[in-house]
């Protein structure tokens, strides 16, 4: 009966009478099920999260996608703008060219003109001064036919 003295003893019983009771009343069939609802909910959360990487993945692809589709559509506009520019510069150059000679041309036709007219003038000139000359003689003959007339008289 010593033992019934020992706390040791006491402490035995009064947890064999927990687990006893605990046993009695369901308690670990309502702690598995709990691990079981809680585990089901992990399950159910690593579930959704493969789904939403999965669906993350996809969008991260579609968008490398489209980056890249838009990056070379930007390089292509690029070349088209680049390559139109260099055309307009080259046809607005040949336009240039062609304007400057028109009018390089229509001034030396002119300067052709002027130069003809020039010519016509000078020898229209020549012309007066002979003619000038020609009736200064003719009129001095006539003079000198006047005076020798004259001095008949």
């Amino acid at each position: 009966m010593e033992m019934l003295h020992e706390p040791e003893l006491w402490v035995a019983v009064g947890f064999a009478l927990v687990i006893i009771l605990l046993v009695w009343k369901g308690v670990p069939g309502m702690i598995g099920k709990m691990l079981d609802q809680r585990a089901a909910v992990i399950s159910a959360e690593l579930e959704e999260a493969k789904r939403l990487r999965a669906e993350a993945a996809a969008l991260l692809a579609d968008y490398k996608k489209r980056a890249a589709g838009a990056e070379a559509e930007a390089r292509s506009i690029v070349a088209a703008a680049t390559e139109e520019a260099a055309q307009f510069s080259k046809d607005s150059r040949a336009a240039l060219e062609a304007q400057i000679a028109a009018l390089k041309a229509e001034f030396d036709a002119e300067e052709v003109e002027v130069g003809r007219v020039l010519a016509q003038e000078n020898q229209l000139v020549k012309q007066l001064q002979m003619d000038e000359v020609a009736m200064g003689r003719s009129r001095g003959a006539d003079k000198r036919v006047t005076h020798s007339n004259g001095a008949e008289d």
